[in-house]
Order: C-alpha cells, then sequence, then structure tokens
C-alpha cells in the first residue's frame, strides 16, 4: 500500500469516528432536551395535582402552612414566600365551587438560560347534575429553571 493510500485510510477513519462523535452528541443533546421537556410538564402537572389542596381565601398562617405543604416541592421557595405574602397571586382554591382540578399543560418551549416555558391551562371542576364536570379553565403560564433538586417554578402568570 502507498503512502497517499495509507493517508487516505487513515484521513476516512478520522471522518467516520467524528460523524459518529457528532452523531452520538446530538443523539444524547436531543434526548436530554425531550427528558427535560417532559420533566417540565410533570413538575407543572404536579403542581396541579395540589391547587385544591390550597385554601387562599383561609387565615394567613393556613395558607401559608398548606402552601408549604403542597407547592414546595413543585415551586421555587423565592416565589413560593412571595405567594405567602400574597395568595391572591397563587394558584389555588379560591372558593368552595368551583375548584382548580389540574392543571392541562398545552405548551412547553425552550426559554432563555436554559429555561423552560409552559403554557396552560388550570382545569376547574364543580358539582353538576351529572356528578363533578367542567365549568371553566384559566390559561397560565409558568417559567421553570432546573435546579439541584430538579426543575422548580420560578415564575407565573396568568394569561
Amino acid at each position: 500500500m502507498t503512502i497517499w493510500k495509507r493517508y487516505a485510510v487513515v484521513a476516512l477513519a478520522a471522518v467516520v469516528a467524528t460523524g459518529a462523535a457528532y452523531g452520538y452528541y446530538t443523539y444524547t443533546f436531543s434526548q436530554s432536551s425531550n427528558s427535560d421537556t417532559a420533566q417540565v410538564r410533570i413538575t407543572v402537572a404536579g403542581l396541579g395535582d395540589q391547587l385544591q389542596k390550597v385554601p387562599l381565601i383561609a387565615p394567613p398562617n393556613i395558607v401559608a402552612f398548606a402552601m408549604d405543604q403542597y407547592y414546595a416541592l413543585y415551586v421555587h421557595p423565592d416565589l413560593l414566600n412571595k405567594w405567602k405574602a400574597n395568595p391572591s397571586e397563587a394558584p389555588g382554591r379560591q372558593v368552595s365551587s368551583p375548584w382548580p382540578d389540574r392543571i392541562d399543560v398545552t405548551q412547553v418551549t425552550k426559554g432563555k438560560n436554559g429555561t423552560y416555558v409552559a403554557t396552560a391551562n388550570i382545569v376547574e371542576m364543580a358539582n353538576g347534575a351529572d356528578g363533578q364536570e367542567v365549568v371553566g379553565t384559566v390559561p397560565v403560564k409558568f417559567t421553570l429553571s432546573k435546579g439541584l433538586d430538579g426543575w422548580q417554578i420560578t415564575a407565573y402568570e396568568k394569561l
């Protein structure tokens, strides 16, 4: 084999190795991104499962205790403290009926600085003639950041 053929074989091997490494990196990154999107959805839906347990019209100490008990896993401490100081800005049970039943996430997009934004609807239920029924939705937006304990909601807005 001539020296030029050897160089060609080595160059071809380098190109193949580089392509394989790029493919692996791209696959790993896309899997990570898909995983982050799924975790963001799970975090927002998890908060939605707790909404009816937090009575926003209760005395402040009861509201704060309920938020610590039911929201702390999903909400960043800074936002949680803001909600405890002003419960009217927080999601939760405002009246006995209708009550927030769940959060349906409609879209998750990657935001700035590694954050994700989830647009969603808080689904409200009430007792009807045929049992519990959906009586309305509240469109909302959540911003989430990834910390040491996973994804946490850092901002909330009614749309």
